[in-house]
């Protein structure tokens, strides 16, 4: 079924009415619809998504378990570098330089 010029159009299922392209810019263009072309759409069945949700949690939890005890072991090797005087000194003024700086970005700012 087509809807509208024959340069400017929007074809539609017959059967169920669902876009399936688009002619535009005098028939310069052609856009497809990306979808369902056939039937009606459904939700899927209770007992896959429920699968699917205890899946992705599980995955997500080892994600975090990785992420953090590797981060755990890099901070606790770090320590030892991190709390030297010289490089705590060269932090604080490193973060003071850049707190300063968006301070001035602040009352400098055009708002």
């Amino acid at each position: 079924m087509i809807v509208g010029e024959e340069n400017a159009n929007h074809t539609r299922c017959g059967v169920c009415g669902s876009l399936l392209f688009s002619v535009v810019r005098d028939g310069a263009f052609v856009h497809v619809a990306m979808g369902l072309t056939r039937g009606r759409p459904r939700p899927p069945s209770s007992t896959s998504s429920a699968l699917q949700v205890v899946a992705l949690g599980g995955f997500h939890f080892l994600i975090g378990v990785v992420w953090l005890t590797t981060y755990a072991n890099l901070v606790g090797r770090l320590h030892l570098v991190l709390s030297r005087e010289g490089v705590r000194r060269w932090l604080e003024r490193a973060t003071g330089a850049v707190l300063i700086s968006f301070g001035f970005r602040v009352a400098f700012s055009r708002r």
